[in-house]
């Protein structure tokens, strides 16, 4: 599901409205016994299909206001992402930090 925000200075009057969404892969579970049906592991990611799951649960979120930059923190349901945009004074841009991990993998599916 896309989350939408919308970012807006009231001092420069810029506003630019924002959508995210944040979306996985399962790991391929394979057999190993033919290198075309390996498995998904440590080193290597082979997704099983081009299926993707949407992160659409919010566990928390929070707008913390500065003196020098506008943060949104955003966790998402099971811990293991978070986000957080960032928008600094005096500048038109909007970055964006991910944290991922560890990735929950008790019910054995890698993702």
């Amino acid at each position: 599901m896309k989350k939408n925000f919308m970012i807006t200075k009231q001092s420069t009057n810029f506003s630019k409205s924002l959508s995210n969404e944040l979306r996985y892969y399962q790991g391929h579970r394979g057999s190993n016994d033919k290198p075309e049906n390996r498995a998904s592991g440590a080193y290597i990611f082979r997704p099983d299909g081009n299926l993707t799951f949407p992160l659409d649960k919010i566990a928390y979120s929070a707008l913390h206001k500065g003196p020098l930059v506008d943060e949104l923190h955003i966790t998402y349901e099971g811990g293991w992402l978070s986000q957080i945009a960032r928008v600094y004074h005096g500048e038109e841009s909007i970055e964006m930090e991910w944290v991922v991990g560890p990735i929950p993998v008790d019910d054995g599916v890698g993702k």
